[in-house]
C-alpha cells in the first residue's frame, strides 16, 4: 500500500480486509480496524500533500445531527472558488447521507467552470467517500481538464471532516493518465489557438 498507492486502486483490497476484520471474533478486532484505517489515512494525506503542490484544496466539517435534521435534501457545505493552472472552478459539495458502520459519507460534487473559459461546462457527480478513497485514484475528471477529488480526513460519532482538492489531470494516477492520442489532440488544439485558428505542421 505504501509503495504502490499512486498506481494501483487499493480500495477493493482495503474494503475486503475491513469486512473480514469486522466479521472476525478476535479480541484484537478493534485494534486491527484502527490500524487499517490509520494506514489508509496516511496514504491519503501523502497523496494530498503531493497534489497540493500544484492544486488547491479546502476542508469542511459535516455535522451528523444537522444532516439528520435535513432529511433527503442533505446539507450543502460552503463552496469554494479554486484557481488552478489559470483555470477557475467553483466547487460545491452537498452531503446526502452517512453510513456509520462503514464510515462513509455520500456526497454530490458540483463544479461550475467560469464563463468564457475553454470547455466551460459544469460537472456533477455523486459518490461515497471513505478512508479508502485516495485522491490520485478516486477523482472526477472536469470538463476543463482538471481533476477534483474528495477525501475523508476524520470520522467520529458526531461529525466527519472532508477535504476537496482540484489539481491538473497529469497528476492523476499512472493508470489514469491521458492516452498518447489524447495528448496529441490537446497539443493540436493549443497550437491552432496560438496560430489564430490555422493549424500548424
Amino acid at each position: 500500500a505504501y509503495n504502490f498507492h499512486d498506481s494501483l486502486n487499493l480500495k477493493p483490497l482495503f474494503l475486503d480486509v475491513r469486512r473480514r476484520i469486522a466479521r472476525s471474533k478476535e479480541d484484537a478486532r478493534s485494534d486491527q480496524l484502527g490500524r487499517i484505517n490509520r494506514v489508509a489515512r496516511e496514504i491519503a494525506e501523502k497523496q494530498l500533500f503531493a497534489l497540493e503542490g500544484r492544486g488547491k484544496s479546502f476542508r469542511r466539517t459535516v455535522d451528523f445531527e444537522e444532516l439528520k435534521a435535513a432529511g433527503r435534501a442533505g446539507v450543502q457545505l460552503d463552496g469554494e472558488e479554486l484557481h488552478v493552472d489559470g483555470k477557475t472552478s467553483s466547487v460545491g459539495l452537498r452531503v446526502l447521507g452517512v453510513n456509520p458502520d462503514m464510515e462513509q459519507i455520500y456526497v454530490r460534487l458540483e463544479v461550475a467552470a467560469q464563463p468564457g473559459e475553454d470547455a466551460g461546462v459544469d460537472t456533477r457527480a455523486a459518490f461515497e467517500v471513505g478512508f479508502f478513497d485516495f485522491p490520485m485514484i478516486d477523482n472526477t475528471r472536469l470538463a476543463n481538464g482538471l481533476r477534483c477529488a474528495v477525501t475523508l480526513s476524520a470520522f467520529t460519532a458526531a461529525s466527519a471532516d472532508l477535504t476537496t482538492i482540484c489539481f491538473p489531470g497529469e497528476y492523476a494516477s499512472l493508470k489514469d493518465r491521458p492516452y498518447y492520442d489524447e495528448v496529441i489532440q490537446r497539443l493540436h488544439r493549443t497550437t491552432e489557438g496560438e496560430a489564430g485558428g490555422a493549424p500548424r505542421d
